[in-house]
């Protein structure tokens, strides 16, 4: 793994499937999700992310991960990500270019010209699930991040579009709900 200067922290790895409490399984393959809210310990949003917290600029992020223990490929390239309060009030996906920029904040610059400098990549791109193919037999992680969501107990992440490889049929979405946090039971 390459890491950009000044990024002190090691990749998040996926775990096995049964480490996860939030997740999902249709046809052979199965997502989890892993919530970073402000229930997450420091020194884990430290290993991370570093000394970056995306918690601290109004976003959530969620450890994905996808297990394909078929022997068929899936596409990724039409993904669609959604999260969805206890409330059914939607909230977007932000890309980690922008929270990255968020979290860097921006310089103006004579009248409306917006700069930004220019500065290694951190944790929340390297880290971001980018990819558009998880391999047979593979297993791939990454994070996603919600803009202003709240935390994550009674909530969903649906997961369309993803796409056998050989066929081009695309699977059943996958609904994974929130595993709720010990301070948040009766």
């Amino acid at each position: 793994m390459i890491v950009a200067p000044g990024v002190e922290q090691e990749t998040v790895r996926p775990r096995e499937l049964t480490a996860y409490t939030a997740r999902d399984t249709h046809e052979g393959i199965s997502i989890a999700a892993e919530f970073y809210d402000k229930s997450v310990s420091p020194e884990k949003m430290k290993a991370a992310f570093g000394k970056a917290d995306p918690r601290e600029s109004n976003a959530l992020p969620v450890y994905l991960v996808i297990f394909n223990p078929t022997k068929d490929a899936l596409r990724l390239d039409g993904l669609s990500i959604s999260f969805e309060d206890s409330n059914g009030k939607r909230f977007a996906q932000l890309p980690g270019i922008d929270l990255e920029q968020r979290m860097q904040g921006s310089i103006v610059v004579k009248g409306n010209k917006v700069k930004t400098g220019k500065k290694p990549a951190t944790a929340v791109t390297q880290q971001e699930l980018l990819v558009k193919m998880v391999p047979p037999g593979e297993t791939i992680g990454g994070f996603i991040y919600f803009d202003n969501a709240p935390r994550p107990a009674g909530s969903t992440i649906y997961v369309n579009g993803l796409k056998w490889a050989s066929t081009g049929k695309e699977l059943l979405y996958f609904e994974i709900h929130a595993e709720t946090h010990p301070e948040n039971q009766p």
